[in-house]
C-alpha cells in the first residue's frame, strides 16, 4: 500500500534525520512518497533528496492576494492600538499578522497541489515540519495507523459519516488528532499538527482558490479571528462538507519537548 505525507508551513526545528526514522517506524509496511513546500526565508530541509517534489515560494504571494480587502481580512486585535509599529507603519505590520494567520494554510495548499495524481495512494497525510511522536511511542502508533488506513480503505460509508437525503454537499472524511478540539485563552480550536485525507478530499482541496476558501472562512467568525487554528473548521467548510473525525495519535511540537 502507499501513502503521501505532505510537509508544509515553517521548517522550524525540522531534523531531517529524526523525521525520516520517525516515519519508517510508524509506517514499516507502506511506501511513502514525500511532498514538501515551505516559504523562501526558511531553512530548506537538508534531506530534500528524500522528496518526491519539494517547492519554496515567497510568502509574499498572501500579501499581494489579500491587498485589495486587506481591512476586511487583517487578524485585528484591539492591542494592536497601543503597538507602535501598527501606529507608525500599518501596512508592513499587517503584512505579518496576514503571513502569521494564513501562511499555513496557502502553504498545506500549495504542498497538496505537487500530488499529480491523488488517486494512487490510500491515504494522504498533512504533516507539520515540526511535529513529531515521541520515539518510545513510534512502534505502538504503527498499529494504531495500520488499523486506521486499513478501516478506511474497507469502509462503504464515507468512514462512519452520515449525510441528509436532501443535501447534495458531498462529504469528503478526514481524520484529525485526538483529542481534536483543544482551548486556548477560552476559545476552541482544532488540533491541527497533522491530517489524514482519502484522495477525493485532496481533490476537492486541489479544485479551490485557497484564497477564496479563506475569504469565506474568515468571514464565519469575525468576532474570534484572531487565532489561524480556529479557521481549520471553517477552511474545510468552505471547500466543502468535510467530516472530521477526531482518531489520529496526537503528536507533539518540537519546541515544547
Amino acid at each position: 500500500m502507499k501513502i503521501a505525507i505532505c510537509l508544509s508551513g515553517q521548517t522550524t526545528d525540522y531534523k531531517s534525520e529524526n523525521m525520516m526514522q520517525m516515519f519508517s517506524n510508524i509506517f514499516p509496511s507502506y511506501e511513502i512518497d514525500f511532498y514538501g513546500h515551505t516559504w523562501s526565508d526558511q531553512y530548506p530541509p537538508t534531506n530534500i533528496s528524500d522528496f518526491y517534489k519539494f517547492e519554496q515560494t515567497d510568502q509574499s504571494e498572501i500579501f499581494e492576494n489579500f491587498k485589495n480587502d486587506i481591512w476586511d481580512m487583517a487578524p485585528y486585535e484591539r492591542w494592536w492600538n497601543n503597538e507602535s509599529d501598527y501606529l507608525e507603519n500599518p501596512i508592513d505590520f499587517l503584512k505579518e499578522r496576514i503571513n502569521i494567520t494564513f501562511g499555513q494554510f496557502v502553504s498545506h495548499h500549495t504542498c497538496i497541489n505537487l500530488i499529480n495524481n491523488p488517486k494512487q495512494y490510500n491515504a494522504i497525510f498533512r504533516w507539520r515540519w515540526d511535529a513529531v511522536h515521541l520515539e518510545q511511542d513510534q512502534l505502538r502508533y504503527a498499529d494504531v495507523y495500520k488499523k486506521l488506513i486499513n478501516d478506511w480503505i474497507n469502509s462503504e460509508d464515507s468512514f462512519g459519516v452520515s449525510i441528509e437525503e436532501d443535501d447534495d454537499k458531498i462529504i469528503k472524511p478526514m481524520l484529525a488528532e485526538s483529542p481534536m478540539s483543544v482551548t486556548y485563552n477560552g476559545k476552541v480550536f482544532l488540533r491541527d499538527n497533522t491530517f489524514m485525507f482519502d484522495s477525493d478530499a485532496v481533490v476537492g482541496i486541489q479544485e479551490v482558490d485557497v484564497y477564496d476558501t479563506l475569504r469565506k472562512a474568515y468571514q464565519l467568525r469575525k468576532d474570534t479571528r484572531e487565532h489561524s487554528h480556529l479557521l481549520w473548521p471553517l477552511y474545510f467548510q468552505s471547500i466543502q462538507k468535510f467530516g472530521i473525525r477526531s482518531e489520529l495519535p496526537r503528536t507533539i511540537v518540537l519546541k515544547y519537548i
